[in-house]
């Protein structure tokens, strides 16, 4: 039986990977070595694969990995194990994407549905969902398996209730905080999928990949998160080359959802000074809402992965700063 499209293409991404982890342990700046630095490594989780991790006969295999996901726009960059792939996509990626949901029923997009609950004359609890018509008016609609069930017949089933006030409450279903932390995760796997296993050797990249899989407790209010209308020349892996004490790796993507495009900026710190300090500096510099002036070098990645004369890359852009 021969390989599924899948596999091939997920064979394809772990022979650029693996072998990007051996021209780091063959260049003079790394010290990698051994047996547990050979093959992928999940950038989520550091697990360490072999190539029987492309078999889906093992529960936690490499999957495919879109960045962003598929769902807002994305496209495969590249593999994560099938657990923090599924677990990450459920607790984070669905925040996000109900996240600009919600923001576009918000500008009045038409037909696009949000659970609501409606008190209808201060004493009818009614459940069901809140949509723009393509005419202007709004639509509300009254589902039973989410009302209180006595109200719901007394106002649809015996027809003789009159309704004078409704009362709205919308529910976006989404957390904040984790919709923020899916932002995080994009960035930070487009980064590596770019720059390869040299980013991980940053020692505070382990404090963002920590914030990712511990998702409960946000360690940090902002990550440089920011909606910003960048030009499309600067999409993908930039540096931060001023001020000074915002000088990081800057991520610029675009979350595409049916309706509109929205992009956004996350900073990540480099490998040295001013590392995670990155964060505070940027809230104190943004008080009031102060407007901030960034200098955004563009960074070229061609052949970045697999170059042994890029493969340092990473540390190089930086350190030319």
């Amino acid at each position: 039986m021969g390989k599924s499209p899948g596999h091939i293409r997920r064979e394809k991404i772990y022979d650029i990977f693996s072998k990007n982890l051996e021209l780091l342990k063959k260049h003079p700046k790394f010290d990698l070595k051994g047996e547990k630095t050979s093959g992928y490594i999940c950038p989520l989780c550091n697990k360490i694969f072999d190539k029987n991790g492309l078999s889906k006969e093992y529960d936690d295999h490499l999957t495919l990995e879109d960045v962003p996901p598929k769902t807002l726009g994305g496209n495969v960059r590249l593999l994560t194990c099938k657990i923090c792939n599924n677990e990450q996509g459920s607790s984070l990626d669905k925040h996000l994407k109900e996240q600009l949901l919600t923001k576009d029923f918000f500008s009045g997009t038409s037909n696009i549905k949000r659970k609501a609950r409606f008190e209808v004359d201060n004493k009818w609890n009614i459940g069901g969902t809140i949509h723009h018509t393509e005419e202007g008016g709004i639509k509300l609609l009254a589902i039973e398996g989410s009302s209180h069930e006595k109200h719901y017949h007394r106002l649809f089933k015996k027809g003789d209730a009159e309704m004078e006030n409704i009362r709205v409450t919308i529910f976006g279903e989404h957390k904040k905080s984790r919709a923020r932390l899916a932002k995080l995760r994009i960035a930070y796997l487009w980064l590596i999928s770019e720059f390869g296993y040299a980013s991980l050797i940053n020692p505070y990249m382990h404090v963002i990949r920590e914030q990712i899989q511990n998702y409960n407790d946000l360690k940090y209010p902002g990550f440089g998160i920011a909606d910003v209308d960048f030009p499309s020349k600067f999409e993908g892996i930039n540096l931060i080359t001023k001020p000074e004490s915002l000088k990081s790796f800057a991520v610029a993507f675009t979350l595409k959802t049916d309706q509109r495009e929205r992009k956004f900026i996350v900073l990540l710190p480099g490998p040295s000074d001013p590392g995670l300090n990155i964060y505070d500096n940027l809230n104190e510099l943004g008080q009031d809402g102060n407007r901030i002036n960034i200098d955004l070098r563009n960074l070229d990645l061609q052949n970045v992965l697999n170059n042994p004369d890029r493969v340092y890359d990473y540390f190089r852009y930086w350190e030319e700063l």
